[in-house]
């Protein structure tokens, strides 16, 4: 029998479980995921869940629900870092053949560490390279062109490429007379 303590974010109406399971409305997630008894992730597989999953060397079990979900799961499987469920076809069975696979297997824990650090190797630290962003800002000054997106100074028309549609539209018309 698997039986480990669950925390569970939760908001909707009273429900009976186990002793083991804890339902609250918001979970602290990073701290969670960073804490030394954290041993896997059940996610819907957001961009975060995957990114704070690999910052905290936790193994994934995802539950896509809707958009990215999906292909988020499927990198998980392919980096070997975790298990992807559909929601239509989930079962108790199915979870817990997953959860023993995930908890049971050292391979998964190796792979989550290993990209671990990859993820966090970085040439400069995220508060050096902050300070240096800053710090050219103060340096260059108030030069509105400097750091424009040239985008943002086109007018309507050319940024929806209009003269290019009526071009084609003008070819078009020619090649059927």
């Amino acid at each position: 029998m698997l039986l480990l303590k669950v925390v569970f974010a939760y908001n909707g109406p009273n429900v009976t479980v186990g002793a083991h399971v804890k339902l609250v409305p918001w979970v602290p997630q990073v701290d969670i995921l960073n804490h030394a008894s954290t041993r896997l992730f059940v996610t819907h597989g957001g961009v975060k869940s995957l990114r704070e999953a690999l910052c905290s060397s936790t193994p994934l079990l995802v539950l896509p629900l809707a958009a990215e979900q999906t292909l988020n799961g499927a990198i998980a499987m392919e980096l070997r870092v975790g298990h992807v469920l559909n929601k239509f076809t989930l079962s108790s069975k199915k979870l817990l053949a997953s959860m023993r696979e995930l908890l049971g297997s050292a391979s998964y824990a190796r792979n989550v560490a290993r990209l671990h650090d990859l993820f966090l190797d970085r040439p400069i630290s995220a508060l050096d390279e902050a300070a240096f962003f800053a710090r050219r800002a103060i340096r260059l000054g108030n030069r509105p062109a400097t750091l424009k997106i040239r985008g943002a100074q086109l007018d309507w028309a050319t940024a929806l490429h209009l003269p290019f549609a009526a071009l084609l539209v003008v070819l078009c018309f020619i090649l059927s007379c």
